[in-house]
């Protein structure tokens, strides 16, 4: 049974992440820089940063990436690659801009080592931050080098590793799930899906690969479980290479139309302390409801309707909590709440 929580009222733009901490749930709003820290009933306690250039403020045009783990301090991405990191008293740490080159199409060459073929991959927005590192998902978008390419799902790597002192990509880690290359026409939707759930450690899966991996932090595979989603839509379309700029206009169309259509894994979120990892997948266009597998030591337990657009974000006992969400009303942000009988 889902139970909702609406926050209380703050001036946002509805676009943003949030954290569920052990006494607090945190809120930041991706255009204004804001972050909102409520109680686990919706009262605001407080607000910091804010999108700015005085002290304390978050000098950002929007933020693109978040992320306040593992050390607790937080960390702001914003449009123009630009990094800010501050500790847990609102002091700026470290600050620069992350520089993987400029992307100009078409490109003479293609090198999967080289940080200046891929862009980021903003959907997600999947961070794994150590104390001295930020590991950025990547994307291949050039002709030749995308989800239509053989060579992308054989030689593309996951993430950039960015020194957190100096903004220097240091190199290139992890690999796409070999799934893609037995089952290429999946490659259409195959971003990255991560939640790093300790200082070392996360899931990693991926939009259409069954499988979950867990991974250290040189995203080596640990082990592997996972099951498809039920009543999923896999009627995927082969797409034609687009290996020049022209085949690469109308790749966006198709990526967005069968967006509305196909069913694909849409989130993950690990609870360490229980043994249990949570995945949030749609259907289709036909289905009133998402779907949510819940997993416990590697083994499905559960596969569950839910409302469209519904992940897990984390766990303050006895009740799990949700993405966020706009209110009925539509002038709050609301989330759900809900308990499991036997875990």
């Amino acid at each position: 049974i889902l139970d909702s929580i609406q926050l209380d009222q703050i001036e946002t733009s509805f676009q943003g992440f949030l954290n569920i901490e052990k006494n607090t749930i945190e809120y930041v709003d991706r255009h204004f820089g804001w972050v909102f820290i409520f109680d686990h009933k919706g009262n605001l306690i407080t607000q910091k940063f804010g999108r700015g250039s005085e002290i304390g403020e978050v000098p950002v045009s929007e933020v693109n990436f978040f992320s306040n783990k593992p050390n607790g301090s937080y960390l702001f991405i914003g449009n123009d690659f630009d990094y800010y990191e501050f500790n847990k008293k609102g002091v700026l740490k470290n600050n620069g801009v992350i520089n993987l080159g400029k992307n100009n199409y078409p490109l003479d060459s293609i090198n999967p080592s080289d940080p200046k073929s891929y862009n980021f991959q903003y959907y997600a927005c999947n961070l794994f931050v150590t104390n001295s590192h930020i590991y950025i998902p990547l994307e291949g978008q050039a002709p030749g080098f995308n989800f239509t390419v053989p060579k992308y799902f054989k030689e593309g790597n996951l993430f950039a590793k960015m020194n957190k002192s100096n903004g220097l990509v240091n190199g290139l880690i992890g690999r796409k799930s070999p799934f893609y290359i037995d089952n290429p026409k999946f490659g259409l939707f195959s971003e990255t899906l991560l939640d790093q759930f300790s200082k070392n450690k996360a899931i990693l899966g991926f939009a259409t690969d069954p499988i979950l991996y867990t991974i250290n932090d040189n995203f080596l595979v640990i082990n592997s479980f996972g099951v498809s989603g039920k009543d999923m839509n896999l009627n995927y379309p082969t797409i034609p290479e687009a290996n020049n700029y022209n085949k690469m206009l109308s790749l966006g169309k198709i990526w967005n139309t069968n967006r509305k259509e196909l069913g694909y894994y849409t989130g993950i979120k690990s609870i360490p302390d229980l043994n249990l990892v949570f995945r949030s997948y749609t259907k289709n266009n036909i289905h009133k409801n998402d779907g949510l597998q819940i997993y416990k030591n590697g083994i499905l337990i559960g596969d569950v309707d839910v409302p469209k657009g519904f992940q897990v974000y984390g766990y303050k006992e006895p009740y799990f909590y949700s993405n966020n969400m706009k209110s009925e009303e539509g002038d709050r942000i609301m989330l759900y709440k809900f308990m499991l009988d036997e875990i």
